[in-house]
């Protein structure tokens, strides 16, 4: 009946897409996908330049009828699905449904316009944070805010790529805002009109959320904190999956970056502490850039005094900033909390880099600019991949380029999934899926 079901939603796409065509590869794979997501299994898909895999795993999942997340790893395929493959493919499908499911995108929260970051008075045309960055506003930064200003008033969504133009990076980071430094809808004065929660409002409404692979491995990281209640999810570009995971689970130190964030912090402290960062602050500028570029597989002592000094006065620093809110406005409010978030950044940080464990590398690199980066990452994420995506939820994991010389086992190895793998036959289509476990979270 599932096989049915999926070839059946598929044909409907095919005829409302005038691109489309059918293909035996295809349809297989569309079943493969409804088949695995029905016993509750993973499925590592690996399909071919035009074997349409997009209009078949989605046919999987709308023949399924289950909440999925959709992650692509590149914005055109991202944008492929938004704009063209899912609209007419609801619209398809709605009368084997007998309903029209609802698709929404979402993005990471500094995609979208901050109203407190554009609103605020200290902020309002970018130049404290173009002081932190010891950069002067040019006449084309001064009128890129001015436009945001006007855009504020008129756009629906806030999202950055409906812009017609690329803003300057320092000019969008203040007037966006990390999931870190966002104090939250409920205390934030203008939470009820916030882009980036409407963005999860619709995410939280819809059947099928597409949304790419780093915030998909921010949502693993953090124990499904970011993204909608779902059932199922397919990744798609899914070679890309454990590089992303990587660069979420990195983190990375620089000279500029600790003196954007005293700089902020000392607005809000007393002298002598102030003082005692910067006196921090210079010491590891001093001994970072000391350091050769290339892995450390010891801290040099040279290095580790100064970065221990960083992380214990950016800690007393970010308890000394004061937590009182009477008579402070809201917009200080959230000030003193984005000021509070980096500095306890800061001192994770350098914490992280102390204790680094046996599955972590720290290395020092050089930017285009010269500068001296100290950066940590793990090893190997497999366990993190295992534990916080594919323990959870049943998972497509397809991608053009996915297996080596016809084997799943070296992929399969990278999530943290079993060797012990299913062939599905096929041509165009090459699939692996494993038993369901115990839980009825499937294993391969």
């Amino acid at each position: 009946m599932v096989q049915r079901q999926a070839a059946d939603v598929l044909a409907a796409a095919v005829l409302a897409l005038p691109s489309a065509a059918s293909r035996p590869g295809q349809t297989r794979m569309a079943e493969a996908v409804a088949e695995a997501f029905s016993a509750r299994e993973h499925l590592l898909v690996q399909a071919g330049t035009g074997t349409g895999k997009s209009l078949a795993y989605l046919a999987g999942v709308l023949a399924e009828d289950r909440r999925a997340v959709v992650s692509t790893a590149t914005l055109a395929l991202q944008a492929q699905l938004v704009d063209t493959d899912l609209p007419r493919m609801l619209d398809a499908v709605a009368p084997l449904l007998g309903r029209r499911p609802v698709a929404a995108l979402l993005k990471g929260r500094a995609n979208y316009l901050c109203l407190l970051q554009l609103r605020q008075p200290a902020a309002s045309d970018g130049q404290a944070v173009l002081e932190e960055t010891e950069r002067r506003p040019s006449s084309r930064m001064e009128t890129q805010f001015a436009d945001l200003h006007a855009w504020a008033e008129s756009t629906t969504t806030g999202d950055r790529d409906e812009l017609d133009w690329t803003p300057d990076p320092t000019v969008w980071r203040a007037v966006s805002v990390s999931a870190r430094d966002c104090v939250g809808a409920r205390r934030c004065p203008h939470g009820e009109d916030c882009f980036a929660e409407a963005a999860r409002e619709r995410a939280r409404q819809a059947d099928v959320v597409v949304t790419n692979h780093s915030l998909l491995a921010l949502d693993l990281l953090s124990e499904g904190q970011i993204l909608p209640e779902h059932d199922v999810v397919v990744v798609d570009e899914a070679h890309e999956l454990v590089d992303r995971v990587t660069d979420q689970a990195a983190d990375q130190l620089t000279d500029r970056g600790v003196r954007q964030a005293f700089t902020r912090a000392g607005r809000a402290l007393p002298d002598e502490l102030h003082e005692r960062l910067d006196a921090a602050a210079s010491g590891f500028r001093d001994a970072i850039a000391a350091v050769p570029p290339g892995r450390l597989t010891s801290l040099p002592a040279a290095l580790a005094g100064p970065l221990s000094l960083l992380g214990s006065a950016s800690a007393d620093a970010a308890g000394a900033v004061p937590e009182d809110t009477k008579g402070a406005t809201i917009e200080e409010v959230a000030r003193r909390q984005q000021t509070r978030a980096l500095l306890y950044g800061v001192a994770e940080f350098a914490r992280r880099v102390a204790d680094a464990r046996e599955d972590d590398v720290v290395w020092v690199e050089a930017n285009e600019r010269g500068e001296h980066l100290l950066k940590v990452a793990p090893l190997d994420v497999s366990q993190r991949l295992a534990n916080g995506l594919f323990s959870r939820h049943p998972v497509v994991a397809t991608s053009a380029t996915l297996a080596i010389g016809r084997r799943f086992e070296p992929i399969a190895h990278a999530f943290g999934l079993s060797d012990d793998l299913r062939r599905m036959p096929g041509d165009d289509t090459s699939a692996q899926s494993g038993d369901g476990d115990r839980d009825g979270a499937g294993t391969t």
